[in-house]
């Protein structure tokens, strides 16, 4: 999840007469000025202290300002191609947009219906089941892990979902060999340490199952299960991620949840 989807998901499940609202919307107009401002320049903009844009950075997960800023400048350098499904530049001249979009689309989900592996997903789903806590480190940011961590906890189980790196790799420290942790790693995301934090998962005992859209991830290797479906390295390759665990949510559910 990047600084701007971080901040969109705080600003809303907040109160629409929130002050905290009120600040993070004034943050989102100015975003490209960020990279420039101090924090009292952007609590003034905000019409707020600058206490109060440090408690917001807190919020959002960031150890202060400095950290925040320089996360939303790396953001905004990479908008073009990190927050678009298809970026402009690979659609052939004089082909239309939806039509190449949904082609796509459509060849991804035969692929990874093609690659998919029933007793695999029905293994992994006994995994979730017997493991103690599950967790969900997800670069994708959708809302397919909403499902699974609501299942899961329906189900008696700890499921917490983690989005931000740093998040992820403070988390690692707390992890028990009855743990599970679930990793979505969309190879269109760049400069993860999503190899970092499965060394760092297994140094602790816990069981890994990466799922991704690169069969060239380093993880791979590493990780108890896993599930590849190659993609065409743009963020549209989220979507299908996101697909398939939902068939795991879904089959999860149908062992474990539902008579």
């Amino acid at each position: 999840m990047t600084s701007v989807e971080n901040m969109l998901a705080v600003y809303n499940a907040t109160p629409a007469d929130s002050m905290l609202r009120s600040i993070i919307r004034r943050v989102l107009v100015n975003l490209k000025d960020v990279g420039g401002m101090t924090i009292y320049d952007l609590a003034e903009t905000c019409y707020t202290s600058p206490a109060s844009i440090s408690r917001l950075v807190k919020k959002l997960g960031y150890k202060n300002y400095s950290y925040f800023q320089k996360d939303v400048v790396d953001c905004i350098a990479k908008y073009e191609h990190h927050n678009r499904l298809i970026p402009l530049d690979s659609i052939p001249e004089g082909v239309d947009l939806p039509d190449f979009f949904m082609d796509t689309l459509e060849g991804l989900l035969k692929n990874m219906r093609q690659r998919m592996d029933k007793e695999k997903i029905r293994e992994l789903a006994q995994t979730i089941h017997d493991s103690e806590k599950i967790s969900v480190y997800s670069y994708t940011g959708y809302f397919a892990e909403i499902f699974l961590q609501s299942d899961i906890f329906v189900s008696g189980k700890i499921c917490d979902v983690y989005q931000q790196e740093r998040d992820m790799m403070e988390h690692t420290k707390v992890l028990t060999k009855r743990d599970l942790v679930i990793l979505l790693a969309p190879k269109c995301v760049y400069g993860t340490q999503a190899d970092k934090a499965i060394d760092d998962i297994h140094k602790h005992g816990a069981k890994v199952c990466v799922i991704t859209d690169s069969r060239h991830f380093s993880g791979l290797k590493k990780a108890e299960m896993s599930f590849v479906f190659e993609g065409v390295m743009h963020s549209v390759d989220m979507l299908v991620l996101q697909t398939f665990l939902c068939v795991v949510v879904m089959e999860y559910r149908r062992m474990f949840i539902d008579d």
